[in-house]
């Protein structure tokens, strides 16, 4: 859930105000940025908003998973921001299947056959 609030908060600031070029976007576009840690803090996600040289708004969304003592492993994902209602919602339901399991895995009842059952 806190995935999702990231996002919302990343889109909410850009919409609350009136982009303009040039003069508030950092480097390489950037509009607004924020991360968060994993417990272990050996995954950091970064959330993104950028506005590429044709003026479209998008969320980069940048997992950076630790290896070792300095080497980084890096995926991404770029949503832009007509896309992002849809997003969200498929997010979301995403978000609330794996609650059961979560649940059951807290309770000691998770097992690897129910991990891979598809349910």
């Amino acid at each position: 859930m806190d995935f999702l609030l990231a996002l919302a908060g990343a889109f909410a600031v850009y919409l609350g105000k009136i982009c303009r070029k040039g003069t508030d976007m950092g480097i390489r576009g950037e509009i607004f940025s924020t991360r968060s840690s994993s417990k272990s803090e050996r995954r950091t996600y970064f959330f993104n908003v950028k506005e590429n040289r044709n003026g479209d708004i998008f969320l980069n969304v940048v997992e950076s998973k630790k290896h070792g003592e300095a080497d980084f492993e890096r995926h991404q994902i770029v949503v832009f921001q007509e896309d992002l209602s849809e997003f969200l919602q498929a997010m979301g339901k995403a978000v609330e299947a794996m609650k059961p399991h979560h649940a059951r895995r807290s309770e000691g009842r998770f097992t690897s056959d129910e991990s891979s059952s598809g349910e």
